[in-house]
């Protein structure tokens, strides 16, 4: 009798055996019925995409948005421009002001220039700008020039009452 005591004490009881539902196979009908619902779904986003035509976004610009300037005034070349530029000498900054005609303005985006000459002591004197930079102060827009240019770089060659502008009537 001991002997079936220990028996029963040694032996393990087994773990029940884990039965996993048989999963039926799809009928070939409901198979084919959910292709072809995702086939039209495919269909019907390819064709709003085309009727939408959704912007390409280019990073570039994206990031470079940021960085524009949006205090900048209207002009043209042709306009006499005063520049309120930030120069740092060493530790100290100033605003020194810059004013004459602008000749050309080039690029776009963050990118654009502007170049601005005066006569200085009868010497021309050019300067180009960024014009989103951040040491520009502002920008006065004093005269508003009448031109049939873009880029008036004749006035190089010009002395004088040669070099005039005329002003724009405003009516």
């Amino acid at each position: 009798m001991v002997d079936e005591v220990e028996k029963t004490e040694n032996e393990e009881t087994p773990e029940p055996v884990k039965v996993e539902p048989v999963k039926e196979k799809p009928s070939r009908k409901k198979a084919q019925a959910a292709t072809e619902e995702k086939v039209t779904a495919k269909k019907v986003e390819k064709d709003t995409l085309k009727t939408k035509r959704l912007p390409r976004i280019n990073k570039v610009d994206l990031f470079n948005k940021k960085y524009l300037r949006i205090d900048i005034p209207q002009f043209k070349a042709g306009d006499t421009l005063r520049v309120h530029y930030m120069i740092v000498e060493g530790d100290k900054t100033r605003v020194q002001v810059f004013e004459g005609v602008c000749i050309a303005r080039k690029h776009g985006g963050i990118n654009e220039t502007i170049k601005v000459r005066k006569i200085s002591g009868s010497i021309g004197v050019e300067r180009t700008f960024f014009l989103h930079s951040r040491r520009i102060e502002k920008i006065e827009v004093k005269k508003v020039g009448q031109v049939r240019r873009a880029k008036i770089y004749f006035l190089r060659g010009r002395v004088g009452k040669a070099a005039r502008i005329r002003e724009q009537s405003l009516h």
